[in-house]
């Protein structure tokens, strides 16, 4: 949230962790409701009312659609993370710290992040696409190194270098873990379910159902489609 002193840091990957996170989440937002919401601007209130909103609906997917516990990949706070950073600081000295103490503790936080998995069968979209996203994490951290090539001295380069090694190694390591995983042979295990996501839609506050929702989306692709067939007669009637 820009507070410098937590930069190099890396969260503790545990279930027991990220539970506490739910439980602190929980407790401070209740307390939100102490706020007399009269003395609040219009902007502040329209904040509230959104931190209300998204606190009931990631309570009721962390209890209906736990992905924490069945997406495998892993690696999505860190990276974005270091991408943020990057992007507000650019390649700097300091900044090649931070990503070599980010990168010191990605061994310790797979390891606990594989904690979270007790070996039941997770649905294997969310498997083969984690596997996917993983196999460019190479060149995520070739890119990285890339980026620091000329801002940064020698020394520091090498200590940068050597440390993405280390951390392509623990990838490869939890690479081959994901591959282990056993999957659930229903072709819908991933779904969220037909009462689960009305509920879901309602929290979201949206006006339709998924009947709706669904007629809705035919009917715009059927309409895009016929469009951009006519876009493309009109470029060049002999091309499809």
């Amino acid at each position: 949230m820009g507070k410098e002193e937590f930069e190099k840091k890396v969260a503790n990957g545990t279930p027991e962790n990220y539970l506490e996170f739910i439980e602190q989440l929980s407790i401070s937002l209740e307390q939100l409701k102490q706020i007399d919401t009269k003395n609040l601007t219009q902007e502040n209130r329209n904040l509230y009312q959104i931190m209300q909103d998204s606190r009931d609906i990631f309570l009721f997917l962390h209890e209906v659609f736990p992905l924490w516990k069945k997406t495998p990949y892993g690696l999505d706070d860190i990276q974005s993370v270091i991408f943020t950073l990057l992007q507000r600081k650019g390649p700097t000295e300091k900044m090649a710290e931070v990503i070599i103490a980010q990168m010191e503790q990605l061994p310790r936080f797979l390891d606990e992040f594989r904690l979270r998995f007790d070996g039941s069968p997770i649905p294997n979209v969310w498997k083969n696409t984690s596997i996917d996203m993983i196999k460019s994490t190479p060149q995520f951290l070739n890119f990285i190194e890339m980026v620091f090539s000329a801002s940064i001295s020698e020394n520091m380069k090498k200590e940068l270098s050597d440390t993405l090694k280390t951390a392509k190694k623990a990838i490869e390591v939890h690479t081959k873990w994901i591959q282990s995983l056993s999957v659930d042979d229903n072709e819908f295990s991933w779904a969220l379910g037909k009462e689960n996501f009305e509920k879901l839609l309602t929290l979201r506050k949206l006006p339709w159902d998924r009947e709706k929702i669904l007629k809705t989306g035919y009917e715009l692709l059927d309409s895009l489609t016929k469009q951009a067939h006519q876009l493309a007669k009109d470029i060049d009637p002999k091309k499809s």
